[in-house]
């Protein structure tokens, strides 16, 4: 009888001072590391990435965004006209000027050991790209083409309709463009964004001019036959339609 209750007394002895020991353990075990066995867990189901950061650090479903580059733009040859007059021969040969075209560009290429001037600007509707010799600016390749619907819009901008055309004896939009700059009492030299189109409405052909000038944008009907004035409206520039003071006669 005494045997069996020294027994169980150990018994009862040994499972208090497990009960302390495990517990001591865990402790020391979290003091060493600083972390309890839930988070090592955690952190050994997280993989990680070649830094050795945790992968759960970003944010999930993101991919890392690669940034494509340019190319470098090739080197000028020696003796080269230089972009200006690059430019200059593209314009020349298409019988423009800068102020009437948009988005002109000139970069040196270099493709297969040969170096050119590549020469581009849109001009109603219409997209040209220029291949110029850098040495002598001799025109090597000309292209025209419509500006697509998706570079149109890619550039927030709708395609233009197709340009009516010109009545047989008509002035030209030079002299249309003209006789709106002499209505208003202004120069080319003064004015910004001068434009001119041939429009055909209702049967009705006149020649649409536009320019702008100190945040004012002018527009015109002008006919095409006579070169009188016949529509004119004043707003704000930028302004939308229906906005902005005008005029009308």
């Amino acid at each position: 009888m005494k045997n069996a209750k020294r027994i169980a007394a150990a018994l009862v002895c040994l499972g208090l001072m497990t009960a302390v020991a495990v517990p001591a353990a865990l402790a020391e075990r979290e003091d060493a590391y600083g972390r309890t066995e839930t988070e090592q867990r955690t952190e050994m189901a997280a993989p990680a990435n070649e830094d050795g950061c945790e992968a759960a650090s970003r944010p999930e479903g993101r991919e890392d965004r690669v940034k494509r580059e340019r190319p470098d733009e090739a080197a000028e040859p020696e003796n080269a006209i230089g972009r200006d007059a690059a430019k200059e021969a593209a314009l020349g040969d298409a019988g423009l000027s800068s102020d009437q075209v948009e988005k002109l560009r000139a970069r040196v290429s270099d493709k297969d050991g040969t170096t050119v001037y590549k020469v581009s600007f849109r001009y109603e509707g219409q997209k040209y790209s220029y291949r110029i010799d850098p040495l002598s600016g001799e025109i090597l390749e000309k292209t025209v083409r419509e500006v697509s619907e998706e570079e149109a819009h890619r550039h927030g901008r709708h395609e233009r309709p197709e340009e009516a055309a010109e009545p047989e004896n008509a002035i030209g939009r030079d002299a249309a463009k003209e006789a709106a700059l002499g209505d208003a009492g202004l120069s080319s030299d003064q004015v910004e964004k001068l434009r001119a189109r041939v429009s055909d409405k209702d049967g009705t052909t006149v020649y649409k001019v536009s320019f702008r000038y100190e945040g004012q944008k002018y527009s015109y009907k002008i006919d095409p036959l006579t070169g009188g004035v016949l529509d004119k409206t004043v707003s704000e520039a930028g302004a939308g339609r229906g906005h902005g003071g005008s005029e009308n006669r």
